[in-house]
């Protein structure tokens, strides 16, 4: 995560932007809809492995279709690529929690 992260403040920093995470902890979101879905999802991780993998599962998931969103709406070569590569590591993500939930 601490990759995906930096991808994306790099591409903040290229164009100028303020990063909206600062003084942000971890798990908290301005977007209210994906702060309900952290906050319900972390009831649930410490419960089992099983559902911890659930939780992984859900959350690059939505990760993916936020991603590819992001992609089709970009006009820049370079924001596209970035966001691929960051897709491409969900996809790697999921499959690992995927695994995970069948061993649990």
């Amino acid at each position: 995560e601490t990759q995906h992260e930096s991808a994306i403040q790099q591409l903040l920093a290229g164009y100028g932007l303020a990063d909206p995470t600062v003084n942000m902890a971890a798990g908290e979101f301005q977007n209210p809809e994906l702060q309900q879905l952290y906050d319900k999802l972390a009831r649930k991780v410490n419960k089992s492995a099983k559902k911890a993998a659930k939780a992984g599962i859900i959350i690059e998931k939505t990760d993916i279709a936020d991603l590819k969103d992001a992609i089709a709406a970009s006009d820049s070569d370079i924001v596209a690529s970035t966001l691929s590569r960051l897709e491409s590591a969900s996809r790697n993500h999921l499959k690992a929690f995927k695994r995970l939930k069948a061993r649990s």
